[in-house]
């Protein structure tokens, strides 16, 4: 526990010099700071990015991509009320091919709703509910 704090106390230490500095240190400075920690390369790259996130800048240093990984959801399964709900609407919106030009473009457009909302589908939101934002969105 007193280590952590005694990190905690060093970060806000180099990020008031950093910003006595003028919001910029060198990746050097950085290294010199914790030199008594003896931090791996990999800690040392995670000062550097939150002193990034304090809005500091750090010469010398490059992020490096892909470090951070956004965490992709699953699109949530759709139930038997659901999958018949889509089917009738796709059919409805099959009848509309040939009425005037406004029906037309609406049909166009009304199977995209249905792509985004299943996209973006959750178990706990009815996919019906939905595609009726995006058609209201139309």
């Amino acid at each position: 526990m007193a280590d952590r704090l005694e990190f905690k106390e060093k970060l806000s230490g180099i990020l008031s010099a950093a910003r006595e500095q003028g919001g910029k240190i060198a990746l050097e400075d950085v290294e010199l700071y914790f030199e008594e920690d003896r931090l791996s390369q990999e800690q040392i790259d995670l000062v550097c990015e939150y002193l990034l996130a304090q809005k500091i800048a750090v010469t010398g240093y490059v992020p490096k991509s892909g470090t951070v990984k956004e965490r992709k959801e699953e699109p949530a399964s759709l139930s038997n009320e659901e999958q018949s709900y889509i089917e009738e609407y796709l059919k409805d919106i099959d009848q509309m091919q040939g009425k005037s030009l406004a029906e037309a473009r609406m049909a166009y457009y009304l199977p995209k709703v249905v792509d985004e909302a299943l996209k973006m589908h959750h178990a706990e939101i009815f996919v019906g509910d939905m595609i009726q934002e995006g058609n209201i969105s139309l």
